[in-house]
């Protein structure tokens, strides 16, 4: 008997030993049709059997079920019993020189059933005769709580995919994952399967929890997509995927919210295709310092990486891609092989075709589905005088080397298996869309929307066509399985680099559907699937580059959209541009419908370039073309009533801003006295859109009074209390319970008690503040997490009511989050949001100076710090000219000099 047979005896008499105490009766395990003997299992406890392999395949899935039916319940009440056994069975193994392959254990869950991963991992240990186990298992400590993620997001969890090959990559991506502490970067060409090997990788080392995030190629900063999948509610309704200093700090936010959770996760961020995306991957460290190992697959390399530890995926092995090949072109249960003149041909076909993964199945897939022999592939795909691919110059050595070409070497392989797919004219329309869209995957019920119609492509139909182009390789499911797909890289290259192809698809019926998708009513409803949506619609708008009519209404309803979520960035102003380019192309002056497209345009101007620009005077130059647009759109108020009340009341706000009060709220009113009309007509037909258009109203008319308020007191609080209590009941009446609109409300609500308190300076007005001040706080953090600029404006009014409180300095830590949250959004330096919180933080800073008994001067320090930028801010926003936010801005600088005067002469 060898050293190794005798070890490996030893290990199962151990494995016996330690097992069978899970089960005190051993009469249990023991039956008239059991063949394993009493007296061999009492051995076996007592530690003086060598039990064989044969008996421990019989014993140990009988220990599994005796152990569930019998002892499993009382077991999971006794933790620290289990923790003990579970740590001897380890103890002795590695005595006997057992040792894992990993640096990290995998945990079992204090309240599972021990036998459910130990037998399986016991007996696999046994089988294949190993010193070795991939992990030590142990249960998971106390001071760890266990992750939940959508199931979506692990590939380890995804059914029914058949891996063929790759045994040798994975071995050696588990040995750099427990030696590296860095990323890991898995490289080849498109097509060779790194995605695949990833996914097998997860169900053979099952050491860490696994999450793919699928990285969309329009994307510049995988931070961004990586929150948006762990944590959404970070992000908030901001869609800048710029490396951003916001983005940075929630992500730090994020890994500190899993300090107190399992270490071992393997983050795998898949489908990685440019330089600003790679760049991006140094700022996930924050995860890396809490343990998580990142596991990337990428198209490219560059000098971001090129001193990290790459590993580059190699071609499939000329048996594996007959193994491939063999799967896909006989039923995938059929155990069938070719005959062997058939096998030399596929060998020769493969080697032409450089085994690419990809081409190989879909050649198989082809030849099943249209019916032809490999004689029949070989003779239509290899030109036989050559030997070589018919199309010039199609396997150039260069197709692995330049990016740039390796798509066009390829693309005609691509072309003519698409062609012998024989596709019907509904696949080759969904499969032109596809081209249009990035390649991740999209939901079913999205793709119904964008590309269904009334005639052929029905939902059902659809369906149909999606799984047919799946089964013809065409499609690729998403990791959520059939409810997800997306169209590989390659072949939307191919489709789209030949021009001929290109040409012959009809994108306009998708072009007006996408469009449809994003012209919803302005009724209050939360569209955040919409939300979601912009960075691919972006990727769409990006592709889809015709000048037509459908591509400028498909720019006016993204605008739209970017405008009504806030998320305009430096592309919306290119876009804008453009629209007006398209507008001026497709309407001439005599055009029926040209002053009230001509208006619908300023407006979608207006807000984009309010919300995006940077531009030194922006303030005072949005507000005249406010006005232009509001004036233009008086003439058509019959025919766009809620987009003209809409103008009107983005005029008042700019006239709000600017100290014109009596303007802006006689403004207001005339839009309010329309909506109360249009809504008692009794055949009115979009009610919760006019609702929500009195809604913003009495929101403003609060904000305009308040403003007036804070500035000559004209306005008595309590006709403000009655607006904004009118503001809370119509919202409640339209709005579903659990709408975000509604914390607006009571944060406004709030304010105006809190104001009340300092003119009476009566208790129960300060605890009606804290109430709703602190409801508004809490629905904004519940919703989007606290480190979101959406708790900005509820975050800040809490510093508020704690300066009434005399709690300075929660007072500063509040308002100090609410303006790092500011400043940390694109062009923060140029909002009036930005000013408004500096000139919060100044004055908090002095008033706690005026409270203080012994005097701090670096309090009027900060003050006017804080104050000063403020006025920096006002001055950039209005290039200089004179207006009220400024002018507020000087007068509280003179104050706190006079402060500071007084203090220091007082101290001579």
């Amino acid at each position: 008997m060898s050293d190794n047979a005798r070890q490996m005896r030893k290990i199962r008499s151990k494995i016996a030993y330690n097992l069978i105490k899970l089960i005190p009766n051993v009469k249990l395990l023991t039956d008239d049709y059991f063949s394993v003997s009493e007296s061999t299992i009492i051995d076996c406890r007592a530690g003086r059997a060598n039990p064989s392999k044969g008996t421990m395949r019989l014993l140990l899935p009988r220990i599994k079920l005796v152990y569930q039916e019998n002892y499993y319940d009382a077991d999971k009440e006794n933790l620290a019993e289990m923790r003990s056994l579970l740590n001897n069975f380890n103890q002795d193994l590695m005595a006997l020189g057992v040792f894992a392959q990993s640096n990290e254990p995998k945990y079992i869950e204090p309240d599972e059933n021990i036998c459910k991963q130990l037998i399986p991992y016991c007996l696999n240990l046994i089988e294949y005769d190993r010193l070795s186990v991939p992990y030590w298992l142990t249960y998971r400590p106390d001071d760890q709580k266990k992750l939940s993620f959508p199931p979506y997001l692990s590939p380890s969890k995804m059914k029914g995919q058949i891996i063929i090959g790759r045994e040798k990559e994975c071995e050696e991506i588990h040995q750099l994952l427990n030696t590296c502490k860095d990323p890991i970067y898995l490289y080849s060409m498109a097509g060779l399967g790194k995605t695949t090997i990833v996914q097998k990788y997860v169900r053979v080392y099952s050491d860490r929890l696994d999450l793919m995030i699928s990285v969309p190629s329009s994307s510049k900063n995988v931070c961004y997509d990586v929150l948006n999948e762990l944590a959404p509610e970070q992000l908030n309704y901001s869609n800048d995927n710029s490396t951003g200093k916001n983005i940075i700090k929630a992500l730090y936010k994020f890994a500190e919210g899993m300090k107190n959770y399992e270490k071992q996760v393997l983050l795998i961020i898949d489908n990685l295709d440019s330089d600003d995306q790679l760049f991006s991957i140094d700022h996930l460290k924050p995860l890396r310092d809490i343990g998580w190992k990142i596991l990337i697959t990428t198209r490219i390399t560059n000098e971001a990486i090129a001193s990290k530890t790459i590993y580059e995926i190699k071609h499939l092995s000329e048996e594996n891609c007959i193994r491939l090949f063999n799967y896909y072109y006989f039923d995938n249960e059929a155990k069938q092989e070719l005959f062997p003149n058939q096998e030399k041909k596929l060998r020769k076909l493969l080697k032409i075709l450089k085994y690419h993964t990809y081409l190989t199945q879909l050649v198989a897939q082809v030849g099943k589905s249209s019916g032809a022999d490999i004689s029949e592939l070989l003779d239509t795909i290899v030109e036989k005088k050559t030997n070589t691919l018919k199309l010039d110059g199609i396997l150039d050595a260069k197709v692995y080397d330049k990016r740039e070409h390796k798509n066009r070497k390829i693309r005609n392989i691509i072309l003519t298996l698409i062609n012998m797919s024989k596709l019907d004219k509904n696949e080759k329309r969904i499969l032109g869309y596809f081209t249009l869209m990035p390649d991740t995957p999209s939901s079913q019920q999205l793709l119904i929307q964008w590309m269904s119609d009334e005639k052929e492509l029905l939902p059902i139909p659809l369906c149909t066509v999606l799984t047919g182009l799946c089964e013809k390789s065409l499609l690729l499911k998403g990791n959520s399985g059939d409810r997800e797909y997306k169209c590989h890289s390659l072949v939307q290259n191919a489709l789209t680099m030949d021009k001929e192809t290109k040409d012959s698809f009809d994108y306009l019926p998708f072009i007006k559907n996408v469009t449809q998708y994003l012209n919803f009513p302005y009724d209050g409803v939360e569209r955040t699937d919409i939300f979601k949506n912009l960075p691919n619609l972006s990727v769409i708008l990006a592709k889809y580059n015709e000048e037509t009519k459908e591509r400028y209404q498909l720019i006016k309803q993204y605008l739209s959209c970017c405008i009504y979520f806030g998320c305009c960035n430096t592309e919306c102003l290119e876009y804008k541009e453009e629209m007006l380019n398209l507008f001026n192309k497709f309407y001439s002056t005599e055009s029926e419908n040209y002053q009230l497209e001509k208006i619908i345009c300023q407006y979608i101007n207006n807000e984009t370039y309010f919300q995006a620009s940077n531009e030194i005077g922006k303030a005072s130059k949005v507000r005249k073309m406010r006005m232009i647009t509001a004036e233009a759109a008086k003439s058509y108020y019959e025919e766009k009533p809620l987009l003209c009340i809409r103008i009107n009341q983005m005029y008042a706000s700019s006239l709000n801003r600017d100290g014109e009060f009596e303007e802006a709220l006689k403004l207001l009113n005339e839009q309010e006295k329309n909506i109360q009309f249009a809504l008692q007509q009794k055949d009115l037909s979009n009610t919760d859109e006019w609702n929500y258009a009195l809604f913003r109203n009495y929101e403003l008319l609060g904000i305009v009074s308040n403003a007036q308020w804070l500035d000559d007191k004209s306005k008595s609080l309590e006709e403000i209390l009655t607006i904004r209590k009118k503001y809370l009941k119509i919202g409640k009446t339209f709005l579903t319970k659990d709408s975000y609109k509604l914390r607006s409300c009571y944060n406004d609500l709030g304010m105006t008690y809190l104001y009340m308190y300092d003119e009476k300076k009566d208790d129960s007005l300060l605890n009606e503040a804290e109430h709703y001040l602190q409801l508004s706080y809490q629905i904004a953090v519940e919703r989007y997490g606290e480190n979101s600029s959406q708790c900005i404006t509820a975050t800040k009014n809490v510093a508020s009511l704690f300066i009434r409180r005399y709690d300075f300095a929660k007072a500063k830590m509040y308002a100090t989050i609410a303006y790092m949250l500011r400043k940390s959004k694109t062009n923060s330096d140029s909002t009036r949001g930005l000013m408004i919180d500096a000139r919060f933080l100044g004055l908090i800073h002095l008033k706690e100076f005026q409270h203080q008994t012994t005097k701090e001067r670096s309090l009027l320090e900060k003050a006017l710090e804080y104050s000063k930028e403020a006025l920096e801010i006002s001055e950039r926003l209005h290039a200089g000219e004179d207006n009220r936010d400024s002018r507020r801005n000087r007068a509280r600088i003179q104050e706190i000099e006079q402060e500071i005067d007084y203090f220091d002469n007082s101290q001579e």
